[in-house]
């Protein structure tokens, strides 16, 4: 793999995006034809490595109010069979709201 620096000027593959950090690690495209998706203008295109761009990136605190609530969501907890959620008062409460709201929309 051949790496080149935003201190050293250009990418491989053109000039850094604004914002690029300085000592920024840019590498050559992958091999072959690169799929690009109808909106590319033609623009040169600068490739880094996700560890690069990982490593640069800010560590942010915990989650609070909203965005712990939607975090929560993702949470693999929920019952995997219709047998299991019957037996869940929570859940049964839910589908019955879920229902309600259905028929009260007509949708």
């Amino acid at each position: 793999m051949t790496l080149a620096t935003s201190s050293q000027g250009a990418a491989p593959s053109g000039s850094p995006a604004l914002g690029t950090p300085a000592g920024a690690q840019f590498v050559l495209p992958p091999s072959g034809e690169l799929l690009l998706d109808d909106d590319h203008d033609d623009a040169p295109l600068c490739f880094r490595m996700l560890a690069d761009i990982l490593e640069s990136a800010p560590v942010t605190g915990e989650a609070g109010g909203e965005q712990a609530a939607g975090l929560l969501l993702a949470v693999d907890d929920e019952p995997t069979t219709f047998d299991v959620a019957r037996g869940d008062e929570e859940w049964r409460k839910a589908m019955l709201e879920e229902l309600s709201s259905i028929e009260q929309n007509d949708t």
